[in-house]
């Protein structure tokens, strides 16, 4: 049976190998710049920084790693400070003061965050993609594989075993291995099997089964 090899997941390059899409760096720009643009128009009391979150938020679609979160959190980190320096006087110096350290922990807050979702998201795809391969091999391998839970019930076949035995796979799903029992073999070897497998350990032998009649 040929099956097609699962494909990779994109790699994580940090951020600078990666090939940007043009469409979100402008869209990144022209979110900075409006916000920038508008904070200089407002007086420092106002807390115009705030939507620089927004623009570390695109970093979630672009390709690599943290780096690019980070680059795009110390971007809008020397906007803000300079919409201080250039925004119209205005406000309680405080009060000014407070709204920029609460727009540049927002800034850095989010960034965290993201960089601890991507980074989840990221682990999540390779454990995915290595189960898909550790599922392939399983359903190609040459030798006839049954997986049972701890009470001996059938949860899985492979296509091997259906070749063998002629059962498919859901004429044994949640039947026992005594289906296919032959009746040939003492049963002091189907009693290691069962006292073997009710321990969760894995039992290998050869054994005479019974094949399905047509």
């Amino acid at each position: 049976m040929n099956e097609t090899t699962p494909s990779p997941p994109p790699k994580d390059t940090g951020g600078g190998e990666a090939t940007l899409s043009k469409g979100l760096i402008l869209l990144t720009g022209t979110l900075a710049a409006l916000i920038f643009v508008t904070d200089l128009l407002l007086p420092l009391g106002a807390a115009g920084a705030v939507p620089y979150v927004v623009v570390v938020m695109t970093g979630w679609w672009y390709p690599g790693g943290k780096l690019v979160l980070l680059r795009l959190a110390a971007l809008s980190s020397i906007l803000t400070l300079a919409g201080f320096v250039f925004s119209p006087a205005g406000g309680v110096i405080w009060v000014v003061l407070l709204n920029r350290l609460y727009a540049l922990f927002a800034i850095w807050a989010a960034a965290v965050i993201l960089i601890i979702a991507k980074t989840s998201r990221n682990s999540l795809e390779k454990q995915t993609f290595e189960l898909k391969k550790l599922t392939l091999a399983v359903e190609q391998s040459p030798i006839s594989v049954v997986i049972t839970d701890l009470d001996g019930t059938i949860e899985y076949v492979n296509s091997t075993f259906s070749d063998l035995t002629g059962f498919s796979s859901e004429e044994v799903i949640g039947q026992t291995p005594r289906v296919l029992k032959s009746g040939l073999l003492p049963a002091a070897l189907y009693k290691d099997l069962w006292d073997t497998i009710s321990r969760g350990e894995s039992w290998h032998e050869e054994i005479l089964n019974r094949k399905k009649k047509w």
